[in-house]
């Protein structure tokens, strides 16, 4: 039996937060809101991403965020291919309440190409790790 329609999923103890989108014939499709699994704090998800589906592939601009602010994020080809290309900005493992650490660099056809740099994020302070 094939998923249809909307599916959402509610986490932790705040319910008014829900994550989710749409399956057409078992796939993937328009808009979606999902919950990023390494970064959690008292079972509440504290970073999200949020973009588009086409035929279950990762499609046109996705952001990453948190505290309702883009932190991060870049952009999958238009052909539905679920392929990375052009400027990203990725997170790393270590996040909190004081900063993150963040990638920035370049995908062509899923692959990371050229110079990425490391960089920590300190709020309202930006240097180079």
């Amino acid at each position: 039996m094939k998923k249809i329609g909307r599916w959402m999923l509610q986490c932790g103890y705040n319910t008014d937060i829900t994550y989710g989108g749409y399956f057409s014939d078992g796939l993937r499709v328009g808009p979606w809101k999902l919950p990023i699994y390494n970064y959690w704090k008292r079972s509440q998800p504290i970073v999200y991403e949020v973009g588009e589906y086409c035929d279950d592939q990762k499609q046109g601009r996705w952001n990453y965020i948190m505290n309702n602010q883009i932190i991060g994020g870049g952009y999958y080809e238009e052909e539905c291919t679920g392929l990375k290309t052009g400027n990203w900005i990725e997170l790393d493992d270590d996040i909190n309440n004081l900063g993150q650490v963040i990638q920035e660099g370049q995908y062509m056809k899923g692959n990371k190409v050229g110079v990425w740099r490391k960089l920590k994020k300190v709020y309202q302070q930006n240097y180079i790790h």
